[in-house]
């Protein structure tokens, strides 16, 4: 009896031995199994950030091309303009807004949009999955080294040496609104001075610490109205950031426009009128028409308070009459019209300056 209860013990113990080395070997194989997962979790991950080490980056638009490798038509409203994204992992940022992306080896993804891109020869190739244009951006680094009329020029304002807020050293806002929409919500008398015809500007500066000073005001609207805009910009202190780390400075300005009545004088009729009728023309390639109004729009040129309040309808004008002039094979004269928008740091004009007014 002694026997066989001491050998039922014996085999009793062997099992519980086995079922425990059965039970660890199981535990080894789940830490070994989820060991192996993370460990190819990882080199996936390090694999794709590996083929990828550059997209993670601000990029400048250098140029735009079809798939062929054409150039766009000179009146393509692309040909020449300013472009930048700010890549992120889960963000595409533009000049334009942000969305939130999905980041794949080939492509990106965002609710609206699925673009496929390529690193090659430090550059970023972006093509829309429903377009047959090549974007072709540089890292911003690259860009102002490739293109030194960009590198930062000091001014010499109010007896100091500053930067103006420009595509390269700026300012920007915290949240979801610009300064601009930020003010026009923070002077209590916007609304009512924004149906008359008015023009309103001031000047500031923007310490590299983010502290805005030197508040002058330039066109003012009322006594009132200009006390509420510097109380207003005040309040953007904290939220205006200066990405630059020089100290900036910055222009604002409204224009006012009277709805049925947004004339001032004769002169800004006349403008409204010409330059429509331009952008008609020019929108069904009438480019003989579009040039024989350009000495009408000339005569504004000098006429500073007209420009301001119609700056764009002038600026578009003088715009279509160059890309016109271009059409009908009169170069310099384009150039003409071109040079009266900007320079090179123009974008609006850049690569027309660039294409047929360097030589």
């Amino acid at each position: 009896m002694y026997n066989k209860n001491k050998l039922y013990l014996y085999i009793k113990s062997i099992f519980i031995y086995f079922f425990l080395l059965l039970k660890h070997i199981y535990i080894s194989i789940q830490l070994l199994m989820r060991n192996l997962f993370s460990l190819c979790f990882i080199l996936l991950t390090s694999y794709l950030l590996a083929q990828n080490p550059d997209l993670y980056n601000e990029w400048i638009l250098d140029k735009i091309t079809y798939e062929n490798g054409d150039n766009l038509e000179i009146n393509h409203h692309n040909y020449s303009n300013f472009l930048s994204y700010e890549i992120k992992p889960d963000v595409l940022i533009s000049s334009h807004g942000a969305a939130k992306a999905s980041i794949k080896e080939k492509y990106i993804k965002t609710h609206y949009r699925k673009i496929f891109y390529e690193l090659k020869d430090d550059q970023l190739i972006f093509r829309d999955s429903d377009d047959n244009k090549l974007y072709y951006f540089l890292t911003k680094e690259n860009y102002l080294a490739k293109y030194p009329e960009f590198q930062i020029k000091p001014i010499a304002y109010n007896g100091q040496m500053l930067v103006e807020n420009n595509k390269f050293c700026q300012a920007e806002m915290t949240g979801d609104l610009g300064l601009h929409q930020f003010l026009t919500n923070e002077i209590p008398s916007y609304k009512r001075y924004s149906i008359t015809n008015q023009f309103f500007e001031a000047k500031f500066v923007l310490t590299k610490e983010n502290k805005i000073q030197d508040i002058e005001i330039l066109s003012g609207i009322s006594k009132s109205f200009d006390k509420q805009f510097i109380a207003a910009l005040l309040k953007a202190e904290g939220k205006l950031k200066n990405k630059c780390n020089r100290d900036l400075l910055m222009t604002e300005n409204f224009i006012f426009v009277e709805m049925g009545n947004g004339y001032v004088n004769r002169d800004e009729k006349d403008l409204t009128q010409i330059t429509s009728q331009m952008t008609k023309d020019f929108d069904k390639n009438l480019f003989k028409n579009v040039v024989d109004a350009y000495p009408q729009v000339l005569k504004f040129k000098d006429k500073t308070d007209q420009i301001r309040r119609f700056k764009y309808r002038y600026e578009n004008a003088l715009l279509t009459s160059g890309i016109s002039f271009l059409a009908l094979g009169q170069n310099k004269k384009a150039c003409e019209s071109f040079s009266l928008i900007g320079d090179k740091t123009n974008f609006k004009v850049r690569n027309f300056l660039i294409d047929f007014c360097e030589n």
